[in-house]
């Protein structure tokens, strides 16, 4: 939650981390990016609001992580596309994730 001392020249660095695979950030539903894969920090400053906001990261998968995650008993009991199933690929936020508050002023 954020003060009444928000204001302009009041703003944050959201930084990912250690990130596996594409990245999308949304505050407040608003898209924030683009996000830069090696160097994961963007500055969300403009986008927060006085008062509570919402800070939603969506990490892309590969398409094999999607069909693991679909599969049920059934498939399961006969296979992965008639193989043994493979491990899921890594990915998501390993983090740290950390908000970094600025501010700036005229000198």
């Amino acid at each position: 939650m954020l003060g009444s001392e928000w204001r302009d020249g009041v703003g944050a660095y959201l930084s990912l981390g250690l990130t596996e695979d594409t990245v999308r950030v949304r505050i407040n539903g608003q898209l924030v990016g683009p996000v830069n894969q090696i160097n994961p920090v963007v500055d969300v400053g403009p986008y927060l609001r006085e008062g509570s906001n919402e800070i939603e990261v969506e990490v892309a998968s590969s398409l094999l992580n999607r069909l693991l995650g679909m599969q049920d008993e059934r498939i399961l009991s006969g296979g992965f596309l008639g193989l043994d199933a493979p491990d899921p690929a890594s990915y998501g936020l390993l983090g740290p994730v950390t908000l970094q508050p600025y501010a700036e002023q005229a000198l």
